[in-house]
Protein backbone atom coordinates (compact mmCIF):
# COMPACT_ATOMS: atom_id res chain seq x y z
CA UNK A 1 0.00 0.00 0.00
CA UNK A 2 2.91 2.30 0.93
CA UNK A 3 4.55 1.79 -2.60
CA UNK A 4 1.11 2.79 -4.21
CA UNK A 5 0.65 5.79 -1.90
CA UNK A 6 4.45 6.71 -3.18
CA UNK A 7 3.37 6.01 -6.86
CA UNK A 8 -0.15 7.96 -7.01
CA UNK A 9 2.05 10.94 -4.96
CA UNK A 10 4.94 11.11 -7.53
CA UNK A 11 2.36 10.98 -10.60
CA UNK A 12 0.43 13.86 -8.80
CA UNK A 13 3.26 15.88 -8.61
CA UNK A 14 4.44 15.07 -12.36
CA UNK A 15 0.88 15.98 -13.25
CA UNK A 16 1.29 19.33 -11.18
CA UNK A 17 4.72 19.75 -13.17
CA UNK A 18 3.09 19.21 -16.21
CA UNK A 19 -0.07 21.28 -16.40
CA UNK A 20 2.49 24.34 -15.01
CA UNK A 21 4.65 24.21 -17.63
CA UNK A 22 1.78 23.92 -20.11
CA UNK A 23 0.77 26.99 -17.98
CA UNK A 24 3.79 28.55 -18.67
CA UNK A 25 4.08 27.81 -22.12
CA UNK A 26 0.45 28.73 -22.54
CA UNK A 27 1.24 32.39 -20.50
CA UNK A 28 4.36 32.41 -22.43
CA UNK A 29 2.35 32.42 -26.09
CA UNK A 30 -0.10 35.09 -25.00
CA UNK A 31 2.31 37.57 -23.92
CA UNK A 32 4.77 37.08 -26.78
CA UNK A 33 1.30 36.91 -28.41
CA UNK A 34 0.26 40.16 -26.78
CA UNK A 35 3.63 41.68 -27.11
CA UNK A 36 3.55 41.15 -30.87
CA UNK A 37 0.48 43.31 -31.03
CA UNK A 38 1.58 46.15 -28.71
CA UNK A 39 4.68 45.91 -31.75
CA UNK A 40 2.31 46.28 -34.65
CA UNK A 41 0.36 48.93 -33.06
CA UNK A 42 3.85 50.42 -32.86
CA UNK A 43 5.26 49.76 -35.93
CA UNK A 44 1.39 50.83 -37.38
CA UNK A 45 1.86 54.14 -35.52
CA UNK A 46 5.01 54.63 -36.67
CA UNK A 47 4.28 54.07 -40.14
CA UNK A 48 1.49 56.49 -39.74
CA UNK A 49 3.45 59.05 -38.58
CA UNK A 50 6.06 59.08 -41.51
CA UNK A 51 3.16 59.12 -44.05
CA UNK A 52 1.45 62.08 -42.02
CA UNK A 53 4.78 63.57 -41.86
CA UNK A 54 5.08 63.07 -45.27
CA UNK A 55 2.28 64.95 -46.50
CA UNK A 56 1.94 67.55 -43.53
CA UNK A 57 2.96 70.86 -44.51
CA UNK A 58 6.81 71.73 -43.21
CA UNK A 59 7.14 75.68 -42.00
CA UNK A 60 8.83 77.75 -44.20
CA UNK A 61 12.25 79.59 -44.02
CA UNK A 62 12.11 83.05 -44.47
CA UNK A 63 9.23 84.53 -46.21
CA UNK A 64 5.70 83.24 -47.59
CA UNK A 65 3.48 84.92 -49.85
CA UNK A 66 -0.19 85.32 -48.31
CA UNK A 67 -3.19 86.57 -49.36
CA UNK A 68 -5.84 88.60 -47.57
CA UNK A 69 -9.02 86.45 -47.90
CA UNK A 70 -10.99 88.81 -45.64
CA UNK A 71 -10.94 91.30 -43.48
CA UNK A 72 -13.80 91.53 -40.14
CA UNK A 73 -14.63 94.57 -37.85
CA UNK A 74 -14.29 92.93 -34.44
CA UNK A 75 -14.81 95.40 -32.31
CA UNK A 76 -13.63 99.48 -31.78
CA UNK A 77 -10.32 99.86 -33.14
CA UNK A 78 -9.74 96.08 -34.33
CA UNK A 79 -9.82 94.15 -37.32
CA UNK A 80 -9.32 90.43 -37.90
CA UNK A 81 -7.65 89.89 -40.93
CA UNK A 82 -8.19 86.29 -42.63
CA UNK A 83 -4.66 84.88 -44.87
CA UNK A 84 -4.69 82.06 -47.24
CA UNK A 85 -1.01 81.14 -48.58
CA UNK A 86 -0.76 82.60 -52.39
CA UNK A 87 0.60 79.40 -53.71
CA UNK A 88 -2.73 77.00 -52.28
CA UNK A 89 -0.27 74.86 -51.05
CA UNK A 90 -1.54 73.64 -47.93
CA UNK A 91 -0.54 75.08 -44.25
CA UNK A 92 1.55 73.95 -41.34
CA UNK A 93 -0.08 73.51 -38.33
CA UNK A 94 1.01 75.39 -35.07
CA UNK A 95 0.81 75.92 -31.37
CA UNK A 96 -1.90 77.46 -29.87
CA UNK A 97 -0.79 80.59 -28.79
CA UNK A 98 2.21 81.31 -31.06
CA UNK A 99 2.62 84.21 -33.32
CA UNK A 100 3.88 84.94 -36.88
CA UNK A 101 5.90 87.83 -38.06
CA UNK A 102 3.96 89.79 -40.77
CA UNK A 103 5.40 92.60 -43.26
CA UNK A 104 4.21 95.40 -44.08
CA UNK A 105 4.70 98.60 -46.00
CA UNK A 106 2.28 101.94 -46.47
CA UNK A 107 1.74 104.35 -49.10
CA UNK A 108 4.33 107.15 -47.51
CA UNK A 109 7.24 104.43 -45.88
CA UNK A 110 10.28 104.09 -48.02
CA UNK A 111 10.82 100.50 -46.19
CA UNK A 112 9.03 97.31 -45.32
CA UNK A 113 8.02 96.79 -41.70
CA UNK A 114 7.35 93.98 -39.53
CA UNK A 115 5.44 92.72 -36.07
CA UNK A 116 4.32 90.08 -34.49
CA UNK A 117 0.62 89.30 -34.05
CA UNK A 118 -0.67 86.52 -32.17
CA UNK A 119 -2.39 83.69 -34.43
CA UNK A 120 -6.54 84.39 -32.66
CA UNK A 121 -7.84 80.77 -34.15
CA UNK A 122 -6.93 77.20 -33.75
CA UNK A 123 -4.57 74.94 -35.78
CA UNK A 124 -5.66 72.88 -38.41
CA UNK A 125 -7.82 75.66 -40.39
CA UNK A 126 -6.97 76.83 -44.52
CA UNK A 127 -6.25 80.17 -43.13
CA UNK A 128 -4.22 81.84 -40.73
CA UNK A 129 -5.64 84.94 -38.72
CA UNK A 130 -4.65 87.49 -36.73
CA UNK A 131 -6.56 90.17 -34.57
CA UNK A 132 -4.65 93.54 -35.21
CA UNK A 133 -5.98 96.79 -32.89
CA UNK A 134 -4.92 100.10 -33.95
CA UNK A 135 -2.63 101.61 -31.37
CA UNK A 136 -2.32 104.80 -30.39
CA UNK A 137 0.16 106.72 -29.33
CA UNK A 138 0.76 106.47 -25.45
CA UNK A 139 -0.25 109.12 -23.50
CA UNK A 140 2.92 112.03 -22.07
CA UNK A 141 5.30 110.04 -24.26
CA UNK A 142 6.84 111.61 -27.57
CA UNK A 143 6.05 108.48 -29.41
CA UNK A 144 3.76 108.39 -32.72
CA UNK A 145 0.57 106.08 -32.61
CA UNK A 146 1.18 102.62 -33.92
CA UNK A 147 2.52 102.87 -37.30
CA UNK A 148 2.22 99.15 -38.38
CA UNK A 149 -1.03 98.08 -36.78
CA UNK A 150 -2.90 101.73 -38.30
CA UNK A 151 -1.50 100.56 -42.14
CA UNK A 152 -3.05 97.46 -41.94
CA UNK A 153 -6.29 98.79 -40.79
CA UNK A 154 -5.93 101.59 -43.19
CA UNK A 155 -4.68 100.63 -46.31
CA UNK A 156 -4.86 96.72 -46.42
CA UNK A 157 -7.89 95.12 -47.78
CA UNK A 158 -8.99 91.76 -49.20
CA UNK A 159 -6.49 90.19 -52.05
CA UNK A 160 -3.55 92.44 -50.70
CA UNK A 161 -0.63 90.15 -50.49
CA UNK A 162 1.41 89.64 -47.54
CA UNK A 163 4.97 88.20 -46.63
CA UNK A 164 4.64 86.37 -43.49
CA UNK A 165 7.53 83.92 -41.62
CA UNK A 166 6.31 81.21 -39.95
CA UNK A 167 4.34 80.21 -36.70
CA UNK A 168 7.01 80.49 -33.70
CA UNK A 169 7.00 81.66 -30.26
CA UNK A 170 7.54 79.77 -26.94
CA UNK A 171 4.53 81.01 -25.73
CA UNK A 172 1.84 78.19 -26.49
CA UNK A 173 -0.06 75.95 -24.93
CA UNK A 174 1.06 72.33 -23.87
CA UNK A 175 -1.13 70.05 -26.06
CA UNK A 176 -0.05 66.97 -24.70
CA UNK A 177 -0.79 67.90 -21.10
CA UNK A 178 -4.12 67.18 -18.98
CA UNK A 179 -3.45 69.55 -16.07
CA UNK A 180 -6.17 72.08 -15.19
CA UNK A 181 -5.55 75.47 -16.79
CA UNK A 182 -6.74 79.45 -16.30
CA UNK A 183 -6.56 81.66 -18.96
CA UNK A 184 -6.11 85.46 -17.96
CA UNK A 185 -6.51 88.21 -20.50
CA UNK A 186 -6.52 91.58 -20.98
CA UNK A 187 -7.96 93.70 -23.85
CA UNK A 188 -5.94 92.32 -27.49
CA UNK A 189 -4.42 89.92 -24.61
CA UNK A 190 -7.89 87.58 -26.00
CA UNK A 191 -6.20 86.63 -29.05
CA UNK A 192 -4.06 83.63 -28.02
CA UNK A 193 -6.39 82.46 -25.22
CA UNK A 194 -9.15 82.30 -27.98
CA UNK A 195 -6.41 80.02 -30.45
CA UNK A 196 -5.91 78.10 -27.32
CA UNK A 197 -9.79 77.31 -26.31
CA UNK A 198 -10.78 76.71 -29.89
CA UNK A 199 -8.16 74.33 -30.15
CA UNK A 200 -9.52 72.47 -27.18
CA UNK A 201 -13.00 72.36 -28.11
CA UNK A 202 -11.11 71.00 -31.64
CA UNK A 203 -9.67 68.09 -30.05
CA UNK A 204 -12.53 67.21 -27.35
CA UNK A 205 -10.45 67.97 -24.04
CA UNK A 206 -11.64 67.25 -20.97
CA UNK A 207 -9.44 69.66 -19.26
CA UNK A 208 -10.97 71.64 -16.89
CA UNK A 209 -9.95 75.15 -18.41
CA UNK A 210 -11.35 78.84 -16.80
CA UNK A 211 -10.96 82.27 -18.66
CA UNK A 212 -10.65 85.60 -17.02
CA UNK A 213 -10.99 88.20 -19.51
CA UNK A 214 -10.95 92.21 -18.40
CA UNK A 215 -11.42 95.00 -20.74
CA UNK A 216 -13.53 98.78 -20.41
CA UNK A 217 -16.62 97.65 -22.19
CA UNK A 218 -18.85 95.84 -25.17
CA UNK A 219 -17.34 98.35 -27.87
CA UNK A 220 -13.47 97.59 -26.29
CA UNK A 221 -14.86 93.74 -26.24
CA UNK A 222 -12.73 91.78 -28.73
CA UNK A 223 -14.31 88.70 -30.53
CA UNK A 224 -17.74 87.99 -28.14
CA UNK A 225 -19.43 86.17 -30.23
CA UNK A 226 -16.21 83.64 -30.19
CA UNK A 227 -15.80 83.80 -26.39
CA UNK A 228 -19.58 83.49 -25.07
CA UNK A 229 -19.74 80.63 -28.00
CA UNK A 230 -16.69 78.65 -25.93
CA UNK A 231 -18.79 79.31 -22.63
CA UNK A 232 -21.63 78.12 -24.12
CA UNK A 233 -20.72 74.70 -25.55
CA UNK A 234 -19.25 73.86 -22.24
CA UNK A 235 -15.51 73.90 -23.97
CA UNK A 236 -14.74 76.66 -21.00
CA UNK A 237 -15.56 75.24 -17.23
CA UNK A 238 -16.38 78.93 -16.05
CA UNK A 239 -16.20 82.28 -18.15
CA UNK A 240 -15.56 85.62 -16.55
CA UNK A 241 -15.84 88.44 -18.61
CA UNK A 242 -14.85 92.39 -16.17
CA UNK A 243 -15.95 95.97 -18.19
CA UNK A 244 -13.81 98.13 -16.18
CA UNK A 245 -16.19 101.27 -17.65
CA UNK A 246 -19.19 99.51 -19.04
CA UNK A 247 -21.57 101.16 -21.11
CA UNK A 248 -24.97 102.36 -19.77
CA UNK A 249 -26.06 99.01 -22.83
CA UNK A 250 -24.00 97.05 -21.58
CA UNK A 251 -25.83 96.45 -17.93
CA UNK A 252 -28.35 94.06 -19.42
CA UNK A 253 -25.96 91.69 -20.69
CA UNK A 254 -24.08 92.35 -17.63
CA UNK A 255 -27.32 90.44 -15.62
CA UNK A 256 -25.61 87.29 -16.68
CA UNK A 257 -23.57 85.26 -14.58
CA UNK A 258 -20.42 85.57 -16.73
CA UNK A 259 -19.88 89.21 -16.53
CA UNK A 260 -19.18 91.25 -13.84
CA UNK A 261 -18.32 95.03 -13.29
CA UNK A 262 -14.88 96.17 -12.27
CA UNK A 263 -11.44 95.38 -12.88
CA UNK A 264 -9.88 92.03 -13.99
CA UNK A 265 -7.38 91.82 -10.40
CA UNK A 266 -6.05 89.03 -8.68
CA UNK A 267 -8.34 89.73 -5.85
CA UNK A 268 -11.05 89.27 -7.77
CA UNK A 269 -9.92 85.99 -9.57
CA UNK A 270 -9.29 84.48 -6.36
CA UNK A 271 -12.77 85.52 -5.01
CA UNK A 272 -14.11 83.87 -8.03
CA UNK A 273 -12.41 80.76 -7.70
CA UNK A 274 -13.21 80.47 -4.24
CA UNK A 275 -17.02 80.93 -4.72
CA UNK A 276 -16.25 77.26 -6.69
CA UNK A 277 -14.12 75.99 -3.31
CA UNK A 278 -11.07 76.39 -5.96
CA UNK A 279 -7.41 77.05 -4.80
CA UNK A 280 -4.45 77.51 -7.29
CA UNK A 281 -3.75 74.38 -8.20
CA UNK A 282 -3.83 75.42 -11.70
CA UNK A 283 -1.46 76.07 -14.67
CA UNK A 284 -1.81 79.46 -15.50
CA UNK A 285 -1.16 81.40 -18.98
CA UNK A 286 -1.50 85.46 -18.87
CA UNK A 287 -1.38 87.83 -22.08
CA UNK A 288 -2.01 91.48 -21.25
CA UNK A 289 -0.59 95.02 -21.07
CA UNK A 290 2.18 95.29 -18.63
CA UNK A 291 0.92 96.73 -16.15
CA UNK A 292 -1.85 94.51 -15.47
CA UNK A 293 0.69 91.40 -16.32
CA UNK A 294 3.23 92.65 -13.31
CA UNK A 295 0.58 93.06 -10.84
CA UNK A 296 -1.28 89.50 -11.99
CA UNK A 297 1.98 87.72 -11.46
CA UNK A 298 3.00 89.40 -8.43
CA UNK A 299 -0.15 88.22 -6.92
CA UNK A 300 0.16 84.96 -8.16
CA UNK A 301 3.48 83.93 -6.45
CA UNK A 302 2.47 85.77 -3.96
CA UNK A 303 -0.38 83.40 -3.50
CA UNK A 304 1.99 80.36 -3.95
CA UNK A 305 2.13 79.63 -7.73
CA UNK A 306 4.86 78.29 -8.34
CA UNK A 307 6.85 80.59 -11.31
CA UNK A 308 6.70 77.31 -13.44
CA UNK A 309 3.18 76.93 -13.42
CA UNK A 310 2.80 80.86 -14.82
CA UNK A 311 3.15 81.77 -18.64
CA UNK A 312 3.09 84.74 -19.97
CA UNK A 313 3.09 86.76 -22.97
CA UNK A 314 3.04 90.66 -23.26
CA UNK A 315 1.39 92.19 -26.11
CA UNK A 316 3.25 95.22 -27.86
CA UNK A 317 7.06 96.01 -26.55
CA UNK A 318 8.73 94.62 -23.73
CA UNK A 319 7.53 96.15 -20.54
CA UNK A 320 10.32 95.16 -18.13
CA UNK A 321 11.41 97.22 -16.10
CA UNK A 322 15.66 98.87 -15.99
CA UNK A 323 16.67 97.45 -12.56
CA UNK A 324 17.37 100.52 -9.91
CA UNK A 325 21.62 100.86 -10.20
CA UNK A 326 23.16 104.26 -9.10
CA UNK A 327 25.50 104.00 -12.13
CA UNK A 328 25.48 106.96 -14.37
CA UNK A 329 26.21 105.51 -17.53
CA UNK A 330 27.33 107.16 -21.19
CA UNK A 331 25.90 105.24 -24.12
CA UNK A 332 27.71 105.55 -27.16
CA UNK A 333 26.67 104.62 -30.39
CA UNK A 334 29.91 104.19 -32.52
CA UNK A 335 28.56 103.58 -36.13
CA UNK A 336 26.33 106.96 -35.68
CA UNK A 337 28.61 108.28 -33.87
CA UNK A 338 26.23 109.60 -31.34
CA UNK A 339 26.81 109.64 -27.74
CA UNK A 340 23.96 110.19 -24.79
CA UNK A 341 23.23 109.56 -21.19
CA UNK A 342 21.76 106.89 -19.80
CA UNK A 343 18.13 107.72 -18.93
CA UNK A 344 16.24 105.11 -16.21
CA UNK A 345 12.93 105.55 -17.79
CA UNK A 346 14.36 104.90 -21.03
CA UNK A 347 13.72 101.21 -20.39
CA UNK A 348 16.12 99.73 -22.96
CA UNK A 349 18.98 100.45 -24.91
CA UNK A 350 16.58 100.44 -28.07
CA UNK A 351 14.37 102.60 -26.70
CA UNK A 352 17.31 105.35 -26.05
CA UNK A 353 18.81 104.51 -29.34
CA UNK A 354 15.24 105.34 -31.18
CA UNK A 355 14.86 108.60 -29.31
CA UNK A 356 18.16 110.00 -30.39
CA UNK A 357 17.70 109.25 -33.99
CA UNK A 358 19.95 106.01 -34.30
CA UNK A 359 18.44 103.14 -36.22
CA UNK A 360 18.52 99.81 -34.85
CA UNK A 361 16.41 97.13 -36.28
CA UNK A 362 13.58 95.60 -34.64
CA UNK A 363 10.83 93.41 -35.15
CA UNK A 364 9.20 91.76 -31.32
CA UNK A 365 10.92 94.43 -28.77
CA UNK A 366 10.26 91.63 -26.49
CA UNK A 367 13.67 89.89 -26.66
CA UNK A 368 12.53 86.66 -28.81
CA UNK A 369 13.57 87.65 -32.50
CA UNK A 370 16.79 88.59 -32.74
CA UNK A 371 16.69 91.48 -35.06
CA UNK A 372 17.93 94.02 -32.41
CA UNK A 373 20.68 92.43 -32.11
CA UNK A 374 24.05 94.50 -31.75
CA UNK A 375 27.47 93.96 -31.23
CA UNK A 376 29.36 95.74 -27.75
CA UNK A 377 32.65 97.03 -28.14
CA UNK A 378 33.00 98.48 -25.04
CA UNK A 379 31.37 97.90 -21.24
CA UNK A 380 27.94 95.69 -20.09
CA UNK A 381 24.54 95.49 -19.90
CA UNK A 382 22.28 93.44 -17.85
CA UNK A 383 19.08 92.24 -18.95
CA UNK A 384 15.15 93.25 -17.97
CA UNK A 385 13.79 90.02 -18.55
CA UNK A 386 15.30 86.52 -19.28
CA UNK A 387 15.34 86.12 -23.54
CA UNK A 388 14.07 83.77 -25.65
CA UNK A 389 16.05 84.67 -28.24
CA UNK A 390 18.98 82.15 -27.54
CA UNK A 391 21.80 82.56 -30.19
CA UNK A 392 23.43 85.80 -28.94
CA UNK A 393 27.16 85.40 -29.22
CA UNK A 394 29.54 86.74 -27.67
CA UNK A 395 30.28 90.44 -26.48
CA UNK A 396 26.62 91.50 -28.37
CA UNK A 397 22.98 91.73 -26.95
CA UNK A 398 19.36 92.39 -27.65
CA UNK A 399 19.23 96.10 -27.13
CA UNK A 400 15.21 95.76 -26.96
CA UNK A 401 15.49 94.05 -22.81
CA UNK A 402 19.22 95.65 -22.06
CA UNK A 403 20.03 98.53 -19.93
CA UNK A 404 23.55 100.05 -19.06
CA UNK A 405 25.71 98.16 -15.92
CA UNK A 406 29.02 99.79 -16.84
CA UNK A 407 29.67 103.47 -16.73
CA UNK A 408 30.76 104.16 -20.50
CA UNK A 409 28.69 101.71 -23.26
CA UNK A 410 30.06 101.93 -26.52
CA UNK A 411 27.78 99.67 -28.76
CA UNK A 412 27.90 98.99 -33.14
CA UNK A 413 24.87 101.09 -34.33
Amino acid sequence: MFGLATVAVVMIQALFLLWETLLRIRQGRIRNTLEAEILGARLAEARHRTERAATEAKPWEGKRKFRIDRKERECEGVYSFYLKPHDGMALPTFLPGQHIAIDVKGRKQTETLSRYYTLSDAPGRDYYRISVKSAGAPAGKPVPAGLVSNILHNEYDNSRLVDLEAPAGAFHLDPLSDAPIILIAGGIGITPMLSMGNFLRDVGSEREVWLFYGTQNSDQHVLRESLDSLASDGSLAQLRVFYSQPLESDFEMMSHPHYLKGRLTIDALKKELELHNKSNNFEFYLCGPGPMMESMVSGLKAWGVPADDIHLEEFGPSSGKAKEHAIESTVSFAASGTKVSWRQDAVSIWNLARESDVKINYQCRKGECGKCLVAIREGTVEYTRSPAFKAIPHNHCLTCITVPSSPNIELEA
